[in-house]
């Protein structure tokens, strides 16, 4: 069994102040955007929620201040941030895990509102589109208790229609046209489907399939088993930095290598191999690579026990 990367609940509930550095105050996704002059080091693995929220949104932040529109993020399957329920540890890089719809949908709502609280002055016109009406209720339900007002609903669709009075909604009015499009899990049809609006944003929330060819951006990718021949590993980046391959070790997961452009299913696997027979990284600087983390990280499928 491959070993896995786990993210500890540092916090019950994030405020994310740092996400609140870069809130857009005006209609202007380009001219608000506030960026820091420095150049930023390597993105390395977030270690717990808290950081993992905060790089998402510098993520978002830079991604919108070299004009991209059209952005993709990419999280393991229930990963969970404790915004509405309990985060516990986050099992990482577990090929088998039993994950219970419940916990990836509530990781789903969570991650949905961090990105919907960065756009909140947007209010309505920023749009949440979930997967399915129940996902869409319990959304309400949660944003309105930690009053976040984005406009919420189960399809596209919707979106042309008149807003429900009361949540999101200022008036019974007219719906407000849409600036920000949030689509939670959507499949290839949604995505070829949606139209980024004049001056706005449409940001992909693990998408059923990589959207690269319809012009999006993976401003943030953290997939684990990335390569469907190895069990384990992990495949990240955070705009703008590079591409890592990465593998769960004694002390949390190390990065094996990076590269400008997101490597291949071919590149993956010389890269995983390398790893897994590599004998200098045993015990290397006093065991923060080791055989239980980087070699032991890593299975190919099908492949006889030692």
């Amino acid at each position: 069994m491959a070993s896995a990367l786990v993210l500890l609940a540092a916090i019950r509930a994030p405020t994310l102040p740092e996400a609140r550095a870069c809130l857009l105050q005006s209609r202007s996704v380009v001219s608000h955007v506030r960026m820091q002059t420095t150049t930023a080091p390597p993105a390395t693995f977030p270690a717990n929620p808290k950081e993992l929220a905060t790089q998402l949104s510098l993520a978002v932040q830079a991604s919108l201040a070299e004009k991209h529109r059209k952005l993709e993020v990419r999280l393991p399957t229930g990963l969970c941030f404790g915004l509405f329920g309990p985060a516990g540890e986050q099992m990482i890089g577990t090929p088998d895990a039993m994950i219970p719809e419940e916990t990836q949908q509530r990781g789903e709502r969570e991650l949905a509102f961090l990105m919907a609280e960065i756009f909140q002055s947007y209010e309505s016109a920023c749009a949440v589109v979930f997967p399915d009406a129940k996902s869409a209720a319990l959304a309400e339900r949660d944003f309105t208790r930690r009053k976040l007002q984005p406009r919420i609903v189960s399809s596209l669709r919707e979106l042309s229609g008149r807003p429900k009075a009361g949540f999101g909604s200022k008036a019974k009015g007219a719906a407000v046209p849409p600036k920000i499009i949030i689509l939670v899990r959507p499949q290839a049809k949604d995505v070829r489907s949606v139209t980024l609006p004049e001056e706005g944003v449409i940001l992909l929330l693990n998408p059923a399939k990589d959207s690269s060819k319809q012009g999006f951006e993976p401003i943030y990718t953290m997939i684990d088993n990335p390569h469907p021949d190895w069990k384990g590993g992990i495949l990240f980046r955070s705009f703008p930095s590079s591409w890592a391959l990465g593998v769960a070790g004694k002390r949390g997961p190390v990065i094996h290598g990076r590269q400008d452009t997101r490597p291949t299913l071919d590149e993956i696997d010389v890269g995983f191999e390398r790893v897994k027979s590599d004998k200098s990284l045993l015990s290397q600087a006093g065991g923060f690579l080791s055989q239980s983390g980087a070699a032991a990280g890593l299975e190919r499928r099908g492949a006889s026990p030692d």
